[in-house]
């Protein structure tokens, strides 16, 4: 396997990650917030 197709893969693997991260925080972040919202409106 050459050098530049690993760091190729890594880099999407890295990548796919972090979209993956962002997505799980954003999601609770947003429940949170309107509910937060909803809550003061109250």
């Amino acid at each position: 396997m050459d050098g530049k197709w690993k760091g190729v893969i890594l880099y999407h693997l890295f990548q796919g990650t972090l979209r993956l991260a962002g997505l799980t925080w954003l999601v609770p972040d947003f429940s949170t917030l309107s509910r937060r919202q909803k809550s003061l409106r109250a």
